[in-house]
């Protein structure tokens, strides 16, 4: 066992870890990655040495993430991975709320250390068997739907953090992306409005409103993957534009006369057909 190989006991096909592709994938890793004897670790730009003892290994989020869900490659151009980074650690949270594991983070790295690591992967027999039944009796897929439910309140929570003025504007703009820095873009343009011309709150956000409702009408806000995400058009200013700067003629659309028109005028005079 000890020149590259662990023990993965039965009981597992039974366990809520087995039913979820991505937590069984995760707990295997981590069984594989723990150290089978007491040993050091030593980053590769660190002069630091981490004292391991059996069953543990050093991880980060980033690094968990990486090692369990690479990118996917697909003819030759990488997808992303079907999990976050945010996910994969809350996946290694619930196992240490079981108490398959124990976590000891620092700044820059943590220590997980596999529990009962030694009994598992050395002892066999009744001594396994009594610890699956208290270990398994104690942890079930319950546990994993909690984690679940507590991530989409959070998610909700974020949410009700947007204020509803914001939220008004924010469904008159023509794009819908990166939510979070568009809100702080927006009250940072409300605040530099309101200094810059004394203007009451309500004047600001009514004049906000009228701007990204007239940009979104335009043909300037309605160029698919060239319109400007919210962010950058409220910490440039883009509602201060004279609104007819807005109805640009998009280049992508012309006519064939005007195309035909224009080769004619770039082509020498000998190359012409008359």
């Amino acid at each position: 066992m000890h020149n590259g190989y662990i023990k993965l006991h039965r009981p597992l096909l039974k366990h809520w870890v087995f039913e979820d592709p991505a937590v069984f994938k995760v707990w295997t890793y981590c069984l594989l990655r723990a150290a089978w004897q007491d040993s050091e670790f030593k980053f590769s730009k660190s002069s630091e040495v981490i004292r391991l003892k059996r069953g543990e290994f050093v991880t980060g989020r980033a690094a968990l993430h990486k090692a369990c869900f690479p990118p996917i490659k697909r003819q030759g151009k990488s997808a992303a991975p079907p999990h976050t980074s945010m996910t994969t650690w809350r996946i290694l949270k619930s196992l240490e709320k079981c108490e398959m594991l124990s976590m000891t983070s620092f700044n820059q790295y943590t220590i997980v250390s596999i529990c009962n690591y030694d009994t598992y992967q050395d002892v066999p027999g009744e001594v396994v068997q009594e610890v699956e039944q208290r270990m398994f009796s104690g942890c079930s897929a319950d546990v994993h739907k909690e984690e679940k439910k507590e991530t989409k309140k959070v998610k909700k929570q974020r949410d009700d953090d947007y204020s509803p003025e914001f939220l008004s504007w924010y469904a008159k703009y023509p794009k819908r992306a990166a939510k979070r820095p568009a809100f702080t873009a927006w009250k940072n343009a409300v605040e530099r409005i309101e200094k810059a011309t004394n203007k009451s709150r309500l004047d600001v956000l009514a004049f906000l409103e009228r701007q990204a409702q007239a940009y979104a009408h335009s043909p300037a806000g309605n160029r698919g993957q060239f319109t400007p995400a919210p962010a950058p058009w409220l910490n440039q200013d883009r509602f201060d534009d004279d609104p007819s700067a807005w109805q640009v003629h998009d280049d992508t659309a012309k006519p064939e006369q005007e195309v035909d028109l224009l080769i004619h005028k770039i082509q020498p005079k000998s190359e012409r057909t008359p």
